[in-house]
């Protein structure tokens, strides 16, 4: 048996109908994974609050910096851990602070000065750094403070 030219463009689209019938037949379901966030580092605020309300011409010392805002300070630290992780800070500290740390303030004091020991851990920009779960405050030495104040300066982290 021989198909006319004419009935050829129908026979066509008839198959591919069925085509994508057979198909929309066997796909059951369709099922959407979710985006899961990384663990490890939250940051508990977008902008830090220092623990002093200002400094003195010419002056040294440390400031400490959470997300206490408008709380007292301490209230909130600055981020949070979950996970034991390593993480890279990178920052470009103002002449007038001469290194950054972080700590845990359930485990440490802090006075005139940033405190050291084994609960403090120095950072540098661009060096990875192991941390361990807690939840974080920084601390910055300073000297010679301007008559403007303290400069402003970011940080950001990077698995």
């Amino acid at each position: 048996m021989k198909i006319g030219r004419k009935y050829i463009p129908a026979l066509a689209l008839l198959m591919v109908s069925m085509a994508g019938t057979a198909y929309a037949i066997t796909v059951l379901f369709t099922q959407t994974f979710p985006a899961i966030p990384a663990t490890g580092l939250t940051s508990n605020c977008a902008t830090l609050t220092p623990n002093l309300a200002g400094v003195t011409p010419g002056s040294a010392g440390a400031v400490l910096f959470d997300c206490s805002g408008t709380a007292a300070f301490g209230t909130t630290q600055a981020f949070s851990v979950g996970s034991s992780t390593t993480l890279t800070p990178a920052f470009t500290l103002p002449a007038q602070y001469g290194d950054l740390s972080i700590y845990n303030p359930t485990q440490i004091s802090v006075g005139s000065v940033c405190p050291t020991g084994g609960a403090v851990q120095f950072i540098t920009t661009g060096s990875p750094i192991a941390i361990v779960p807690g939840q974080y405050t920084y601390c910055a030495d300073f000297s010679s403070a301007p008559s403007s104040g303290l400069p402003t300066f970011d940080i950001s982290w990077t698995v």
